[in-house]
């Protein structure tokens, strides 16, 4: 069974407003081996939310980063419900933290640059269609500590705020340390514990973010 999915191309839709890049991104599909763009591109928030709701699901959906500011509150509810089975990359003009942030925020799958290889492009749709995440390690620490409105030295005195007051002492730990860029391996090392049970306290804080994924991969060097 798992061969004869293995088989099945990929199913992909693009969601841009934007024709050229649109044009673009067709032209860099077509030539990926086991990936097949479907036929309706969505090019507005309505359309997209139609082809979603009516048209044949797609395994992965490439959503230009312009076109999500375009949707309102029912769009994005009614994508938000489609998560589970629907993998989102978000296109991004100028990747960084704030890009790595709203894939957290709106539980995405990750992102790509809007100029991206075809070769880095296909990696990221197999792996995210896997179930996995597909952000720079580095900036997906740093749009934890944004999202948890993490200080470098915060003071234990003081209450925190947001997010961060539902975390353990453990990981607020880990978080920090992968705020400084160390690995699973490293915190591990550092606090003392097993890998497995920084992975573990890892998915306990994405589970709070409402960041719900099995696994985390790094993009590019580390």
């Amino acid at each position: 069974m798992n061969a004869e999915r293995e088989a099945k191309p990929y199913q992909v839709l693009l969601a841009s407003a934007r024709p050229e890049l649109a044009a673009a991104w067709r032209r860099q599909l077509d030539a990926e081996p086991g990936i097949t763009l479907q036929a309706a591109s969505a090019g507005d928030g309505r359309a997209l939310v139609h082809h979603l709701a009516n048209g044949s699901c797609p395994d992965v959906l490439l959503l230009d980063h312009t076109l999500l500011g375009q949707l309102g509150p029912a769009e994005l509810d009614a994508m938000q419900r489609r998560l589970e089975t629907l993998r989102v990359l978000l296109l991004c003009d100028e990747p960084g933290v704030a890009c790595a942030a709203t894939v957290l925020r709106h539980r995405f799958h990750g992102y790509l640059p809007t100029e991206c290889p075809p070769g880095l492009c296909a990696k990221a749709i197999r792996t995210v269609r896997h179930g996995d995440i597909w952000l720079p390690r580095a900036l997906l620490a740093q749009a934890l500590a944004e999202l948890l409105h993490l200080h470098p030295a915060p003071q234990p005195q003081q209450p925190d705020d947001g997010p961060l007051r539902s975390l353990t002492r453990r990981e607020r730990e880990i978080v920090e340390h992968l705020r400084r860029g160390c690995t699973n391996k490293e915190i591990a090392l550092a606090l003392g514990i097993m890998e497995d049970t920084v992975k573990k306290h890892l998915q306990s804080v994405f589970s709070k973010l409402g960041v719900h994924r099995r696994t985390l991969v790094a993009m590019g060097s580390q």
